[in-house]
């Protein structure tokens, strides 16, 4: 307990005293790409099969902040209309043309990791019908 008041007064003494705490400075290293400014082709390549936690397969061409392809599914077939955009890491991407007439399309909005080259995210049903989160890696 001695201990423990002990920390508080030196702590408090330090307020009052107007201590400063200093954080390490950051540089900018001028011409080099931040985060924020590498973009989903650059990590993932143009051309990219990937798969799911579902078991979907997505066959896409990701370019100009465009994606489009196809996904094959365990469940409905064939999805013949997968197009959406990125900025960045992020990624808004709808499947859509079911070939088996009682699925319907679906959105999977996520972000990309660039050191894992995986990516992850929400999905949610046409018509709001069911939603939930996905997670996708690269084939192998």
């Amino acid at each position: 307990m001695k201990k423990l008041i002990f920390g508080a007064l030196i702590a408090a003494g330090l307020m009052f005293a107007g201590g400063t705490v200093y954080a390490q400075p950051t540089f900018d290293i001028p011409g080099a790409p931040s985060e924020s400014d590498v973009q989903m082709d650059e990590v993932l390549g143009m051309q990219i099969c990937a798969v799911d936690n579902y078991g979907n397969v997505y066959n896409l061409t990701v370019s100009g902040g465009n994606i489009s392809g196809t996904m094959d599914s365990p469940y409905c077939g064939h999805y013949g209309c997968v197009t959406g955009t990125y900025s960045g890491l992020s990624f808004v991407m709808h499947m859509g043309c079911p070939s088996n007439s009682s699925c319907i399309g679906f959105t999977y909005t996520g972000v990309v990791n660039p050191q894992t080259k995986t990516a992850s995210g929400t999905w949610v049903n046409d018509g709001n019908q069911g939603s939930g989160s996905f997670t996708m890696s690269l084939c192998r």
